[in-house]
C-alpha cells in the first residue's frame, strides 16, 4: 500500500499526537505511523502542569482534560521516594503563583497519560487532514535527490 503525506509522524504517544493535532488544525496533511494496535494503556505520566495546559488550550483539548482528570487547586509537592525517607524538600502553593502568570487557577490536572493520549487522538480524528495507521512500524527513510520527496518505509498488515 502506498500513501503520501506532507508530514509523517512516527508514534502515537501524547507528544506525537499533540504535534499532529497542531499541524492538522493548520490543514497540514499528517500521517501517523504507530506500531501498536492502539494507544498504550500504561499510565506513565500522570500530572500536567499549567504551562502544559496552556498549550493544550491552544489546540482545544483542555476542557476535555479538565472533565476527565482530577484538578489540583492547592499546589504541588516535590517528594523524595519513600525508600529515601519520603521527605518534602520543596512545594509550590497556588497562592505563591503571581496572578496572571498562568491562565488557569489550579496547579495541574492528574490524569493518566493513556487517557490524555486518547483525548488528543479524538481531537485529531476530527481533522480532515489527519490519518493514523495502527500496526505500522517505521523501518526507514530514503531520499534519492534533494528535489524528490522523502520515501518512508513502514511494515504492517
Amino acid at each position: 500500500m502506498h500513501q503520501s503525506a506532507k508530514v509523517i509522524v512516527e508514534g502515537a504517544g501524547p507528544v506525537d499526537l499533540f504535534l499532529s493535532l497542531k499541524l492538522a488544525r493548520q490543514r497540514v496533511d499528517v500521517l501517523v505511523l504507530e506500531a501498536e494496535s492502539g494507544i498504550l494503556q500504561s499510565p506513565r505520566a500522570t500530572t500536567y502542569m499549567p504551562i502544559v495546559l496552556d498549550e493544550m488550550a491552544k489546540v482545544g483539548t483542555v476542557d476535555d482534560l479538565v472533565k476527565a482528570g482530577h484538578i489540583d487547586y492547592e499546589g504541588i509537592q516535590f517528594r523524595q521516594s519513600y525508600v529515601r525517607g519520603g521527605e518534602v524538600p520543596g512545594s509550590l502553593k497556588m497562592s505563591q503563583v503571581p496572578k496572571g502568570t498562568v491562565k488557569c487557577n489550579y496547579a495541574g490536572i492528574h490524569l493518566g497519560q493513556h487517557l490524555v493520549t486518547k483525548i488528543i487522538l479524538e481531537h485529531c480524528q476530527k481533522q480532515h487532514s489527519f490519518r493514523i495507521l495502527w500496526k505500522h512500524r517505521f523501518v526507514g527513510a530514503n531520499q534519492t535527490d534533494k528535489s524528490k520527496p522523502v520515501e518512508v518505509l513502514a511494515v504492517g498488515p
